[in-house]
């Protein structure tokens, strides 16, 4: 009852971490408060939390919270219009936890992130290296452009391995230059044309064998 009556008078924001990592909240505003408790949770965590909660409380109307488009509704919601989180990101929450951890778990850069989903099969997907190499420059671009503000978020209960609550914990720089058309991302156009290439000369070298059976 103490911790309660404690909890009563401090203001809870719920804010997770995967809108914090693309800089998708109002600093002092939606993100203000005295203890954010799922700050560390990414949205995947969360619809695990809400799934448990739905088979082992029979909380069946909770399906239609799984069901929901993520949307920030930020604009009208017409009849045939919702606003879409993972469009306007450009990679879905999946795809962006997934980014967060490689960055701060593996402490892998743009580049070597590009190689783990490109060059290895542990990073194997159904995207194509270019396509893999815009959503790697698209997240950190902009979390370049937000990174300074992971240094003023609402103190959060840490329950993962990874968090953009990392000013705490992570002597790196929050101040970044645009990386648009830096080192970084041209090294990666260089290895996708090359992979490309590659790939292209395999087709090449393929194609008298495939004959042959034919």
């Amino acid at each position: 009852m103490r911790f309660m009556r404690m909890l009563t008078t401090i203001y809870i924001v719920l804010v997770w971490n995967t809108r914090t990592l693309r800089g998708n909240y109002t600093r002092y505003d939606c993100s203000s408060a005295d203890l954010n408790p799922i700050g560390s949770f990414s949205k995947n965590h969360l619809r695990g939390m809400i799934e448990w909660a739905q088979h082992n409380f029979n909380l069946p109307v909770l399906q239609t919270f799984l069901d929901a488009k993520p949307s920030g509704e930020l604009q009208p919601i017409t009849e045939d219009y919702c606003q879409d989180d993972e469009k306007d990101l450009g990679m879905s929450y999946d795809e962006l936890a997934a980014f967060a951890s490689c960055r701060k778990n593996e402490r892998l850069g743009a580049v070597s992130m590009f190689e783990k989903h490109v060059l290895t099969e542990t990073g194997a997907s159904d995207y194509t290296p270019r396509e893999m190499a815009a959503k790697i420059k698209t997240f950190h671009h902009f979390f370049a452009l937000n990174r300074h503000k992971t240094t003023t978020l609402t103190p959060a209960y840490h329950a993962t391995s990874y968090s953009p609550h990392n000013n705490w914990c992570d002597s790196r720089q929050f101040l970044f230059p645009s990386q648009n058309n830096g080192h970084t991302f041209q090294k990666i156009d260089d290895l996708t044309d090359l992979i490309e290439k590659r790939n292209h000369q395999d087709q090449l070298n393929a194609a008298p064998v495939i004959m042959a059976k034919l």
